[in-house]
């Protein structure tokens, strides 16, 4: 198996790991360099969205198996910070920052094969910096930054009936963390 790293900083190299070998490769180097990304697989190609500076609108498409990438429909709202999951198809881009830390609650589904874009329901808490995570064919917004400071805010967003609702929060607000899915748990670190 291979692992891909693309950068948050402004380098335009993403390098492909060889885990058995311990060594890097150069990729073909993101056409539009930028940070504070959201980046999510779905039918084995890698999407990246929105960040800082001209980037806040891109939406560009890595496929490993050419080493390629291609330039996809624009966001309709430009953004950085955001969250993105994949689930049915579809990649939902959440939350953000426009402008210079101006925290957003909407919420757009992304299909690939229209290249289309689609307003959904916006989130409940508007906040960027936050993480998401899939559990049975629902999103988890979790965390992230709001116009007074950490969200300590989990709210739930089911993509068959466009709704969102409110689950435990954080027992510390926190944002830019990390996330990982185990079976039907989330974890959550750092923050």
């Amino acid at each position: 198996a291979q692992a891909l790293l693309c950068t948050a900083s402004l380098q335009v190299e993403p390098l492909e790991r060889q885990p058995l070998e311990g060594m890097w490769a150069r990729l073909s180097p993101v056409p539009t360099p930028r940070g504070e990304v959201a980046a999510a697989e779905l039918n084995g190609k890698l999407y990246v969205f929105g960040g800082f500076g001209p980037g806040a609108t891109a939406n560009e498409e890595y496929d490993a198996t050419a080493n390629t990438w291609r330039q996809r429909a624009p966001i309709p709202q430009g953004v950085d910070h955001p969250a993105a999951a994949a689930v049915g198809g579809k990649i939902y881009l959440i939350g953000g920052f426009s402008g210079r830390f101006g925290p957003v609650n909407t919420v757009w589904s992304y299909e690939p094969g229209t290249d289309g874009w689609t307003r959904r329901a916006d989130m409940p808490t508007p906040r960027g910096a936050l993480a998401a995570a899939v559990v049975d064919g629902k999103i988890y917004a979790i965390g992230g930054r709001g116009a007074a400071g950490d969200v300590g805010a989990v709210e739930e967003y089911d993509p068959t009936t466009n709704t969102w609702r409110p689950r435990a929060s954080l027992p510390t607000p926190r944002d830019h963390i990390a996330i990982a899915v185990v079976g039907s748990k989330i974890y959550v670190i750092g923050g």
